[in-house]
């Protein structure tokens, strides 16, 4: 019995140490680019969480497990072999199988055990990385504008392929501070820790993200065991703090580029950076489909290439409703938002949380961390924000 145990706990581990080194791997991507190692992890983390299905079947993984083989098999059929189809396919099916499992109980408890028995090496990992991005900040090749956001504007990438992948996995390195240092009290060691992949966001350019650090900021004070006014107070000049670089950032220049993005035919578009325009032509598209196509959808790739005839860029929706329309369908969209409601749902009715009102908060941050990408830039295309959703939402869910 004790055998089976540890086993179980190595796999969380793995499962823990490959979300970690696939956000090193990423952050180092440009410095070795014949080896996809982030891939490696990534991968990794696939396996782990497809073992895990298969170590406990029950009829609701079952139904997982079949809703992602036939969608594979389908939109395999329907598209070309493409690395849009194949890409968005790993993708959706990686966020549904650990989303689909995150909220397993005995998921949580292996994975808390594994959190708490690798602090020391998580730690490790986070300076290694922090040291990376302190590099790439002081690399002036790390900054650049190759996605045409302005004339004279600069983003940081660092050694990412790109500022949004860049951005989302700082979003991940927050959550694994955050994770190592859960038991502490607010902190300047910790809070120094924090400084570097926010600078990163505020200059890449990525304003989705911006949402996101906001948020992981404020779940972190609320997280802390401190009194209402030093968390308060500590709110107060972090977010002060915050505005300041903000107004210094490049991010700046890329909410002027937007306010006159030669796509935006009028305010809407121009705050959407033109999604709104492109989400009209994509809705256009599923409600003027034919019945079996509504319900099964065109396959990945087909709305990369629609888009690019309408707007001129090969783009997905940014929008993960709106994508998933096109590509897999209602049933498929049907399956996905039920797979996240469920997984976020379980925060809210769990019985032995006394629901406070800082409580309250901290879920409220966390489904608005979850359904704010989702909605204005598109989520599963980012598997750092989705291993980052895991952890988040298992951090705050061992929270007494």
């Amino acid at each position: 019995m004790n055998k089976a145990k540890n086993v179980t706990i190595s796999v969380y581990s793995i499962l823990l140490f490959s979300i970690a080194l696939y956000t090193l791997a990423t952050l180092i991507y440009s410095l070795i680019p014949n080896i996809p190692v982030n891939k490696l992890f990534a991968m990794i983390v696939a396996f782990t969480i497809l073992y895990l299905y298969i170590q406990r079947i029950t009829l609701e993984r079952i139904i997982i497990l079949l809703f992602c083989l036939f969608f594979s098999i389908y939109t395999t059929i329907i598209s070309e072999y493409s690395s849009d189809n194949i890409n968005d396919l790993l993708w959706i099916v990686t966020t549904v199988l650990i989303i689909g499992i995150a909220s397993d109980q005995k998921f949580r408890s292996g994975l808390e055990q594994a959190i708490k028995r690798n602090k020391k090496w998580m730690k490790m990992i986070i300076i290694v990385i922090e040291l990376i991005l302190l590099m790439a900040v002081i690399t002036p090749s790390s900054y650049g504008n190759d996605v045409g956001w302005g004339k004279d504007a600069s983003y940081f990438v660092g050694f990412a392929t790109h500022s949004h992948t860049l951005a989302s996995a700082c979003c991940l390195l927050i959550v694994l501070i955050m994770t190592v240092y859960k038991d502490k009290k607010i902190s300047l060691m910790e809070y120094a820790y924090y400084i570097l992949p926010i600078y990163s966001i505020l200059f890449s350019g990525a304003r989705t993200f911006l949402i996101s650090v906001l948020i992981l900021i404020m779940i972190n004070v609320y997280m802390k065991k401190n009194s209402k006014l030093m968390r308060n107070m500590t709110l107060l000049v972090i977010l002060s703090s915050f505005i300041f670089a903000l107004f210094n950032s490049s991010m700046i220049s890329k909410f002027e580029f937007t306010s006159n993005n030669v796509y935006a035919k009028n305010m809407l578009d121009s705050i959407t950076n033109g999604r709104s325009e492109f989400w009209k032509y994509d809705l256009d598209l599923f409600f003027n489909s034919n019945f079996f196509i509504q319900l099964f959808g065109r396959g990945f790739e087909y709305i990369y290439n629609y888009n690019y005839l309408k707007v001129g860029i090969k783009i997905w929706a940014h929008n993960d409703i709106i994508n998933n329309l096109i590509s897999i369908g209602l049933i498929g969209t049907l399956g996905y938002v039920y797979i996240w409601f469920k997984y976020i749902n379980n925060f809210f009715k769990r019985p032995r949380i006394d629901f406070s009102k800082v409580q309250f908060i901290i879920f409220m941050l966390f489904t608005l961390y979850i359904v704010a990408p989702m909605l204005l830039n598109g989520l599963y295309q980012y598997q750092h924000y989705i291993f980052s959703s895991v952890l988040l939402g298992q951090l705050i869910s061992q929270r007494d």
